[in-house]
C-alpha cells in the first residue's frame, strides 16, 4: 500500500520544479513521478532483488525526502483507510 500511495502522491505533485508541496519538509525533484520511474527503469530486466531495491529507492524519494531517515515506523494498516482502500474515508 505504501508503494501505491507514494506513486499517487508523485502524480499529484508532478510539477516541473522542485517542490515540498507533497513531501512536507524537503523538496522532491522536478517531475517526481518521472524521477521515480527512472529509478525503476534502471532495474528493468534485473533480478527480483534489483527490482525491489529500485522500488525502495523510488518510494524512499518521498518517505525520506530529507535523506536522514535510517528506518521507517509505518502505522498499522487500520490507519490507511481501514479496509485497505486508498481513499476509504471519502466513500
Amino acid at each position: 500500500m505504501r508503494v501505491l500511495l507514494a506513486f499517487d502522491d508523485y502524480a499529484m505533485g508532478n510539477y516541473p520544479f522542485a517542490s515540498n508541496y507533497i513531501s512536507g519538509t524537503s523538496p522532491l525533484p522536478p517531475f517526481p513521478a518521472r524521477a521515480a520511474c527512472d529509478l525503476l527503469a534502471e532495474a528493468e530486466g534485473g533480478s527480483d532483488n534489483q527490482v525491489l531495491e529500485a522500488t525502495g529507492a523510488a518510494v524512499n524519494m518521498l518517505y525520506n525526502a530529507s535523506g536522514t531517515a535510517e528506518c521507517f515506523n509505518l502505522p498499522p494498516k487500520s490507519d490507511e483507510g481501514g479496509d485497505g482502500e486508498i481513499y476509504g474515508s471519502q466513500v
